[in-house]
């Protein structure tokens, strides 16, 4: 085996190994992306029960000015929120996607 043979197996270890990580670090970081944006249908960014409770009154205040809303109960189903409110005596309940950005009057079952 001649010197240059030696040093020719020397830098392919390394390569192969460098190559292999930089593969792993850029899967994770794909991965990573996509887990937070939502992309991949899993939880994305889910707020808190506060922080939608917080956007369902601000909804309401600007919508329907001089209300007075309460929300009697909040109750998590899949991927949405359930608030029962109280809007002038009246109780209802209305649902908030749990990203906090969409309000659902009744949604329809589909099982």
């Amino acid at each position: 085996m001649t010197n240059q043979d030696n040093s020719k197996e020397l830098i392919n270890i390394p390569v192969k190994w460098i190559v292999s990580f930089l593969f792993l670090a850029l899967g994770i970081l794909i991965g990573f992306f996509l887990w937070n944006s939502g992309s991949l249908g899993l939880t994305g960014n889910v707020v808190s029960e506060n922080q939608a409770e917080k956007n369902i009154i601000n909804f309401f205040e600007n919508e329907v000015p001089g209300s007075e809303v309460e929300v009697i109960s909040v109750t998590k189903q899949g991927s949405l929120y359930e608030f029962v409110l109280d809007v002038d005596g009246d109780s209802f309940p209305v649902y908030i996607t749990t990203d906090g950005k969409y309000l659902v009057i009744d949604p329809i079952p589909l099982e």
